[in-house]
C-alpha cells in the first residue's frame, strides 16, 4: 500500500511538471501544438460554418413537424382507446368526464398507485365515489377564472354573530370552511373529522328552509349520520354535501352550538 501511494505521489508531480512546462513552451510559442491546435481549431470552425450554411432550414422545420405530428396522432390514437377498464366502470357509474375521471385516478393515485383495480375503486362504495368525486370537481372549478361565484350568510346564533361569505359555484362547504378563505372562522365551529366521508356528524348545519327546499334530499347515509348530530332539525344537513350552485345562492346557514363527534 505504501509503495501504490508513494508512485501516485510520483505520478501526480510527473503530471504537474508536465502541464507547467508545456504551459511555459505555449506562452514563448515553442510548443507544437499550439499550431496544431490552431490549425485545428480553423478546420473546426471552417467546417461548421460550411455545414450550417448547407443545412437548409426547411427542412429542419418539416422535419420537427413531421415529428410533433406523429405524437399529436399518437397521443390522439391513445385517448381515444376504451380499454380501460377504471375509466369504463367510471363511466358506467355516471362519472362520464374525462377530467374528472383522470382527476379522480390521480387523487387516489398514492394509495392504490398507477395500476388501481376496479375492485379497489368498488371498495369506496357510492357514497365514497360521489364525495372524491365533488372534492376533485372543485378543484377543477377553482381554477376557472370564469366560475360563478355565490354568497351565503352564516349565523351563530349561541355567539350572537353572523357574516357573509362567497364561495365558487362547485364548492363544497365543509372544503371551503377548513380550505376556503373562511377557515379561520368557520375552523373553529366546524370539525370535519372524517374529511367529508360521510362517517360522522362533524359538520352538521341547519339551511333554512327555501334552501333546504331546492335540494335533493339526502341519501340514506347522509340520514343515518343526521340521526347522530347535536340537536338534529327538519332542515339538518351535512355541510360536505352542500354544493354552492345557482340555485340556492343568497343560503343561509346556522352552525348548531354544539357537536357530537363520535371519532375522538
Amino acid at each position: 500500500a505504501t509503495k501504490k501511494m508513494f508512485a501516485r505521489r510520483v505520478m501526480n508531480t510527473t503530471c504537474r511538471r508536465g502541464r507547467n512546462d508545456v504551459f511555459l513552451r505555449w506562452r514563448s510559442g515553442t510548443c507544437p501544438l499550439k499550431h496544431k491546435s490552431a490549425t485545428i481549431t480553423t478546420a473546426m470552425t471552417a467546417t461548421t460554418t460550411t455545414t450550417t450554411r448547407t443545412i437548409p432550414t426547411t427542412t429542419t422545420t418539416t422535419t420537427t413537424k413531421q415529428f410533433f405530428s406523429s405524437q399529436d396522432s399518437n397521443s390522439n390514437s391513445n385517448s381515444d382507446r376504451t380499454d380501460d377498464p377504471v375509466k369504463e366502470y367510471l363511466s358506467s357509474v355516471g362519472y362520464k368526464d374525462p377530467l374528472l375521471q383522470d382527476g379522480m385516478r390521480d387523487a387516489l393515485r398514492p394509495v392504490f398507485g398507477k395500476d388501481m383495480s376496479v375492485e379497489q375503486l368498488k371498495s369506496f362504495g357510492t357514497a365514497g365515489l360521489e364525495a372524491l368525486s365533488n372534492s376533485v370537481q372543485e378543484q377543477l372549478i377553482s381554477h376557472d377564472p370564469d366560475a360563478f361565484v355565490g354568497n351565503a350568510t352564516i349565523n351563530i346564533p349561541h355567539h350572537n354573530y353572523s357574516f357573509d361569505i362567497q364561495m365558487t359555484e362547485g364548492t363544497n362547504f365543509m372544503t371551503y370552511a377548513t380550505e376556503g378563505k373562511g377557515s379561520e372562522v368557520l375552523n373553529e365551529y366546524l370539525e370535519c373529522a372524517c374529511d367529508g366521508n360521510m362517517s360522522c356528524s362533524t359538520c352538521h348545519i341547519v339551511l333554512d328552509e327555501e334552501t333546504y327546499s331546492k335540494l335533493d334530499p339526502p341519501c340514506e347515509a347522509e340520514l343515518d349520520m343526521l340521526d347522530l348530530a347535536y340537536e338534529p332539525t327538519d332542515t339538518s344537513r351535512l355541510g360536505c354535501q352542500i354544493v354552492m350552485t345557482r340555485e340556492i345562492d343568497g343560503m343561509i346557514i346556522t352552525i348548531p352550538a354544539g357537536v357530537n363527534n363520535l371519532w375522538g
